[in-house]
């Protein structure tokens, strides 16, 4: 999808029009109007004022504006690249995170809930096995006790 696609989609879920976003961002309605129609090229201080504006749709927005503006073969180098490379584990956190949301985002709480168990369970198991177990378990317990008061 087109940024200018998802910025309208954004805008009206919100109740926003042009000169009511143009208002709040002090970007003016027609250039709005252009971006998303998709005459006008959008640019990184606009992202930036439309992402403070629309806080959480910030993924959607940011995910549009690279697909957008930076070529495939520049996000595949970058996927290629060394795991140690900052760059490389954003990208690869936030495939994870999307990937967690689209799993978990039909379940009922108390699934989502044996899931997480179930993932602790497992990172039990590996830090046992890398010998790290003593060291995560303040960590694991307090995530247990957030589980449970879900």
């Amino acid at each position: 999808m087109k940024f200018g696609e998802v910025l309208k989609k954004v805008r009206t879920q919100q109740g926003d029009s042009l000169r009511g976003l143009s208002g709040k961002t002090g970007i003016y309605f027609t250039y709005i109007d252009k971006i998303e129609k998709t005459e006008k090229p959008i640019n990184a201080e606009i992202l930036e004022k439309l992402v403070k504006e629309y806080p959480l749709q910030k993924k959607e927005l940011i995910k549009a504006y690279v697909e957008e503006t930076i070529p495939e073969f520049v996000i595949d180098e970058i996927r290629n690249t060394t795991e140690g490379d900052t760059a490389v584990t954003i990208i690869k956190n936030n495939d994870i995170k999307e990937l967690y949301n689209l799993l978990l985002e039909e379940l009922e709480i108390n699934e989502q809930k044996e899931i997480l168990k179930m993932m602790i369970e497992r990172v039990e198991i590996l830090s046992f096995r890398k010998g790290t177990l003593e060291k995560d378990m303040e960590k694991l317990d307090k995530i247990k006790k957030r589980i449970t008061k879900l």
